[in-house]
């Protein structure tokens, strides 16, 4: 069997059904058991990788790898064993909070994106020994022989050696809504996609008519199916990783060059290097926003809660931000744009208008059969049921010659009270070459060349809106001694034509403009064909219909596909990894890319993709490969999780924005203090609990309002606009800082280190209002009382400023070593706090 893994699928689907068997080393009668429990042992069974949840500790111990919480844990750990011991408490208190929220929502995340992969049947039809045997589907190997009937599901790769009928839907693995049909034949040697070889079934298709018995070529991971759904992740960290990732590398470094210089200052102008140890301690704690994954997990979190109530569920939390920033969506179009269900859309005369009696002709031939109804026989014996309610089916069948793939159409032969009937249905070629008259209305005239022609054109003018076409003709009054295969094959009359489309969506065609409106670009990426793909996307808006196929694809290089890209909406015929390549190469243009889809054929995609979204009725694998799932058919609900995930963003982006600026104020205020002032302007401890208090403030802002405005476009970080923040608000905040100090120094008489709590008290209260107040200036770039916050927010600063405000003004401020402010200088804090708020505001949207 070791020869076997040198042949290529093509060569494989070029092999006579004798050649197959011999290569595979088997024959007509089966492996013998042996052989089985040989081949089994040689190449495993017959199962595809499956997603294993997280252990307990495993889980935990990920839920602390953030670089701010081993920041902090270090710096905890040094406070510890230099005798720090409230600093450390509080530091610890801020680790297991952040850690606790952050484990306990991607738990919850996980647990929900554990789904079974139940895409095998149970069991298998095997000929062993040459006896029909039932066995399970993981047992299969190379070399067994299956009989597949209608309904069966391909549980292996197969290569076909005798069929009947046979037409197969692939539609989970291509993405090609339209059954295709198998059969033995030889074909050419540049036939490149295999979904596309005629004598070649995949694991992971069904079987929707016919019957065939086959030879298992490949099985498990060596199968199509198994390297579409065990593709590799995300071949890059998505965007919201790459971004949180550079901000948190930006603050450690600035900290890194602050802290050592804080420490030295403080050291050499007041000689007590250990306090001036702990206070470096203290100031690298303000630097590192220590909050920052437990607001992004709320943020997150909360935006999930409001997901679900809307049908959304999201399995990745992270998934949440990149809907906001979504600038590219990429959609498959079966069963996503379009309901996945075929429907008679249209049934016309010689002439292409409406005609009931084709359409009833066409019932009677889709009623009157004895074998399976396909998907196009259930499209018009349910329209025409729904039509004529009333219509019963009085008829005798007098004979019928099944469909088959080289006859290519289904002839009935009917009777009642009024007479018999003869109706063929099929493809136009074949129907139209039986036919020597045709019919209009009620008259019936000969079938000459040139109404040839006009039904030719009647037929392409009516393809070309992307329907996929049949004809009918019929015969009256057949004496019933005829031979069918005689009368049912010259001699017909021509009736008419019959339409059938897979209709988009109407949920589809509102949800795209949304997008559109909302600055997200929507193409298609479909293994449908270019046409179908075209009439498609013109019904859901999309206006430029220039397509591109696969096979174009493989032509070109990268750099000519990303310049299509930039051009172009719609790609059809699309092997997975082509969908996965054109995904990749709009990540490298800079986009933030969406792919929906609800194929087996479109995890590849899914992964690939910054967030991959899934609709109601995909297949339990790719809900597994998704971030988003849609549970509402209306799709409308897709454009709620775009702007929630800008809501989540913008949110998550004040707190960064705001805080990266308060801290850099709050060194540079220390740096000035520590060189003038004799003693140190507030100690580690008061340092620790002003910056618990804002960050415990801070845990409201996710339920903060976002303006209409905000939303408009794609949310994405900007590391130089929070750089240009920060060097601009930060030192404001310190000129109101060095303000109050010299208010304090000259003023109030606050100059020995006796005095030096007063001091401490006084600036804690002008900086934990600053920090508290100017929230509410820069969360919006419209005025503070026109776009006003939400109620909880407000409450949670006032929480934090009443604790605050307890521990200056009451008997507690002992524990945090702080003595009584002065008593006027109450109002000149309310000042000092009025003016820096008026003039942040003046100058806030010159840092945007």
């Amino acid at each position: 069997m070791a020869k076997t893994i040198k042949m290529t699928l093509n060569q494989i689907n070029q092999l006579t059904p004798k050649a197959s068997l011999e290569h595979f080393e088997t024959d007509k009668k089966g492996l013998s058991r042996q052989q089985r429990i040989a081949r089994l042992q040689t190449y495993g069974e017959n199962t595809i990788q499956k997603r294993q949840q997280r252990s307990l500790l495993r889980a935990s111990w990920q839920s602390v790898q953030d670089p701010f919480i081993g920041v902090l844990a270090v710096l905890m750990i040094i406070s510890w064993l230099s005798r720090d011991i409230d600093g450390a408490i509080v530091m610890l208190i801020m680790i297991v909070v952040s850690s606790s929220i952050r484990f306990v929502q991607e738990r919850k995340s996980e647990q929900a994106s554990i789904a079974l992969q139940a895409m095998l049947a149970k069991t298998s039809r095997l000929v062993i020994e040459g006896q029909p045997t039932e066995v399970a589907a993981q047992s299969l190997v190379p070399g067994d022989i299956v009989q597949l009937q209608t309904g069966d599901l391909v549980n292996a790769d197969l290569k076909i050696l005798a069929s009947h009928d046979l037409q197969i839907n692939q539609s989970s693995l291509t993405g090609e809504s339209k059954p295709v049909s198998k059969r033995i034949t030889a074909q050419a040697t540049d036939v490149t996609n295999v979904a596309d070889m005629a004598s070649l079934l995949l694991m992971g298709s069904t079987v929707v008519n016919g019957q065939a018995t086959a030879l298992v070529i490949a099985t498990g991971q060596a199968t199509c199916f198994s390297a579409i759904v065990t593709t590799e992740p995300k071949s890059r960290p998505n965007q919201f990783d790459a971004g949180l990732k550079h901000i948190s590398w930006l603050l450690i470094r600035m900290m890194l060059v602050l802290v050592p210089f804080v420490f030295v200052i403080n050291g050499v102008t007041k000689g007590d290097w250990q306090q001036s140890f702990f206070f470096a301690i203290a100031v690298a704690v303000g630097l590192t926003p220590e909050m920052l994954p437990m607001i992004v997990n709320s943020n997150l979190a909360k935006g999930s809660v409001v997901l679900s109530q809307q049908q959304v569920i999201v399995k990745q939390l992270k998934a949440i931000q990149n809907l906001g920033a979504m600038s590219v969506l990429c959609t498959d179009k079966t069963g996503t744009l379009t309901e996945d269900h075929i429907k008679l859309m249209y049934y016309a005369d010689i002439l292409g208008e409406r005609d009931v009696q084709v359409l009833r002709l066409a019932y009677l031939n889709a009623k009157g059969q004895s074998g399976w109804q396909n998907l196009l026989d259930e499209a018009i014996i349910h329209y025409y049921e729904q039509d004529q309610p009333n219509d019963d089916f009085p008829y005798q069948k007098l004979g019928e010659i099944p469909f088959n793939f080289e006859r290519r159409r289904l002839t009935v032969w009917l009777k009642n009270h009024a007479g018999n009937q003869l109706v063929t249905k099929g493809a136009f070629e074949e129907v139209l070459a039986t036919c020597s008259q045709v019919r209009l209305a009620d008259q019936i005239d000969p079938l000459t060349e040139v109404q040839k022609q006009n039904l030719v054109a009647v037929h392409d003018r009516l393809a070309q809106q992307g329907m996929r076409m049949l004809a009918v003709a019929y015969q009256d009054d057949l004496a019933e001694t005829a031979s069918i295969d005689h009368v049912g094959n010259q001699g017909l009359i021509f009736a008419g034509f019959l339409g059938f489309l897979d209709p988009p969506k109407q949920s589809a065609i509102s949800a795209i403009q949304q997008l559109q409106a909302h600055q997200v670009a929507v193409k298609i990426l479909t293994g449908d064909s270019a046409l179908t793909t075209q009439q498609v996307a013109q019904k859901v808006g999309i206006q430029n219909l220039a397509v591109t196929t696969g096979e174009m694809l493989e032509t070109l290089t990268d750099a000519q596909v990303s310049e299509l890209l930039t051009e172009q909406a719609l790609f059809a015929k699309l092997a997975p990894l082509q969908k996965a390549r054109l995904i990749r190469l709009l990540q490298a243009q800079g986009e933030v890319v969406g792919f929906m889809g609800d194929g087996i054929n479109d995890t590849t995609a899914l992964k690939q993709a910054d967030v991959g979204i899934s609709v109601d009725n995909a297949a339990d694998l790719t809900k597994d490969a998704s971030d988003v799932i849609l549970l509402e058919k209306d799709l409308n609900v897709l454009e709620h999780g775009v702007l929630e995930g800008r809501r989540v963003f913008i949110n998550m982006y004040k707190y960064i924005r705001i805080t990266l600026a308060s801290n850099l104020g709050n060194v540079l205020s220390v740096l000035v203090a520590s060189i003038c002032l004799p003693f140190l302007p507030m100690l580690s401890l008061q340092i620790l609990v002003q910056n618990l208090l804002y960050d415990v403030a801070q845990l409201w802002l996710p339920w903060d309002r976002v303006a209409e405005d905000q939303l408009r476009q794609p949310t994405q970080w900007a590391t130089k606009g929070l750089l240009k923040s920060a060097f601009i608000l930060g030192p404001l905040s310190s000129m109101v800082d060095i303000l109050t100090f010299t208010i304090l120094w000259f003023g109030f008489g606050l100059q020995t280190s006796a005095q030096q709590g007063a001091f401490q008290a006084s600036w804690f209260v002008v900086g934990l209002l600053t920090q508290m107040l100017v929230v509410y200036v820069l969360r919006t770039p419209a005025s503070p009382f026109k776009d006003r916050a939400n109620w909880r927010v407000y409450l949670g600063s006032l929480i934090s400023l009443l604790i605050g405000g307890i521990l200056v003004l009451t008997p507690l401020r002992q524990a945090v070593d702080f003595q009584a402010i002065p008593t006027q200088f109450g109002w000149i804090a309310v000042v000092l706090v009025t003016a820096y708020l008026l003039v942040t505001n003046v100058v806030k949207n010159l840092t945007r």
